[in-house]
């Protein structure tokens, strides 16, 4: 059964702007069986992810808010997300980087449960400002290759 996007009305309130969203498949053993998908909302203000509850096959969809997989976007407006089959997220940012978001279930002593780690933008920490030309382009669009396991970022 393909679902389409108006077979499945859910609600969610947000007082920031959306900037991204996507539909992604969760890392196994972090959530309870029945969050079968994680809906990641990036804002100006924050990344949230939301649990996306199944029960009785498709027939009743409920949205679950995990609170403490919720962190800061610092500043940064991401423009597309993407996720993998083994439940990577990765994010596109508008300042030019590619981002992954990590979340398992304990952080350890200071228990952060999702972590955002930026995977580019090293060269340009290390190279002097007149040697970069201009602001950098946003990452567009993330495209992932699984069978090779090659990630591919669109400015």
């Amino acid at each position: 059964m393909v679902l389409q996007p108006n077979d499945v009305p859910l609600e969610y309130n947000e007082e920031q702007v959306i900037c991204a969203v996507e539909l992604v498949k969760p890392k196994p053993g972090i959530f309870i069986e029945s969050i079968a998908h994680l809906l990641v909302v990036a804002t100006p203000v924050e990344i949230i992810l939301l649990g996306v509850c199944t029960s009785g096959g498709f027939d009743e969809l409920t949205l679950q808010p995990l609170p403490l997989y919720t962190i800061p976007s610092d500043d940064v407006v991401f423009r597309c997300i993407k996720g993998t089959h083994d439940g990577r997220i990765f994010l596109g940012g508008q300042d030019g980087h590619l981002y992954e978001l990590t979340y398992s279930t304990s952080g350890g002593w200071n228990d952060k449960r999702c972590q955002k780690i930026c995977h580019s933008g090293i060269v340009q920490k290390v190279m002097p400002s007149f040697l970069r030309l201009g602001s950098p382009d946003p990452v567009l669009e993330i495209a992932i290759d699984e069978h090779r396991q090659i990630l591919y970022t669109r400015s």
